[in-house]
């Protein structure tokens, strides 16, 4: 299981820039490609799912989160992103992404 500690981590996984190290808002559109893996992170984030294009894994409990769909987490909670029956190994994200390590 990966564990993003700083946001600068997240966002260098994502391919993006970080223009502030306690918080960052990204069209997750421009990111580039991410793989399906479980996940931890240091600091908080509300992430706007724009697309169907896998399943959340949050604790044990799979979701199943429709387009549009808001998934928020705090510091140390396991999040899994799992394909959907279509998926391939890496998909491309679609929706916009907060991160802060402020609460």
């Amino acid at each position: 299981m990966t564990h993003f500690e700083t946001i600068q981590e997240f966002n260098d996984m994502l391919g993006v820039e970080t223009l502030h190290p306690m918080v960052s808002v990204v069209n997750l559109g421009l990111a580039k490609p991410m793989k399906h893996m479980r996940h931890t992170n240091g600091f908080y984030s509300v992430m706007l799912k724009d697309e169907k294009f896998c399943d959340i894994v949050y604790g044990r409990s799979r979701y199943d989160y429709d387009k549009g769909s808001v998934v928020l987490t705090a510091p140390g909670q396991v999040v899994g992103i799992e394909p959907t029956n279509d998926s391939q190994d890496l998909f491309q994200p679609v929706g916009w992404g907060s991160s802060s390590l402020l609460s």
